[in-house]
């Protein structure tokens, strides 16, 4: 889908009818309230993502005198690589809950002068201030958006990184390795 310019959307609201331009406000106000809570929301998930990879870490790194022993070279180099996946998507998560430049309202949003002497003229403002919140915070939501991708792609590689080095010992150290030699 296309994204309209900003001189095409003051060319609609401005032939648009003042019932039209009064239902563009309040959809708009809409629009602004969820695009705020919609940023708020990415970084609550991207903090929640950064706390579970720090913790993924925190339990492999404890944890690791119980099962190191049964890691050969190439083991050891997986549970390696799978510990810098968590902690690099710990940190794209975190770097994602950064405030993002977004735009406002200013006072001479609200308080414009040329529109002050006219409620539909002040309307019509309003409706493209709203839009360039709104497309300043759909940029921002996307950028976010795409971090957060990226640290999930890296969790989701980190896991299978660390299932393989667990099979890898399951496979050598499994009771069914002596069951083979029995058979023989």
């Amino acid at each position: 889908m296309a994204a309209l310019e900003y001189r095409d959307v003051k060319r609609r609201v401005q032939t648009s009818a003042p019932e039209v331009v009064d239902e563009l406000y309040s959809f708009g106000e809409k629009l602004v309230s969820d695009a705020v809570d919609r940023l708020s929301k990415s970084d609550s998930k991207a903090s929640a993502l950064a706390a579970y990879c720090g913790g993924l870490v925190t339990l492999v790194v404890s944890t690791s005198t119980l099962w190191g022993k049964y890691l050969n070279f190439y083991s050891s180099i997986i549970v390696v690589g799978a510990v810098v996946c968590f902690i690099i998507s710990a940190w794209l998560a975190a770097g994602t809950t950064h405030p993002q430049p977004t735009e406002w309202y200013s006072d001479n949003d609200w308080l414009r002068e040329e529109c002050l002497q006219a409620r539909d003229r002040l309307r019509r403002y309003r409706v493209l201030t709203m839009w360039r919140i709104l497309t300043s915070h759909q940029q921002a939501f996307r950028a976010k958006t795409r971090r957060v991708r990226y640290a999930v792609l890296l969790l989701k590689t980190a896991s299978v990184l660390l299932f393989v080095a667990f099979l890898d010992v399951a496979w050598r150290y499994s009771p069914f390795q002596n069951l083979r030699i029995w058979v023989r």
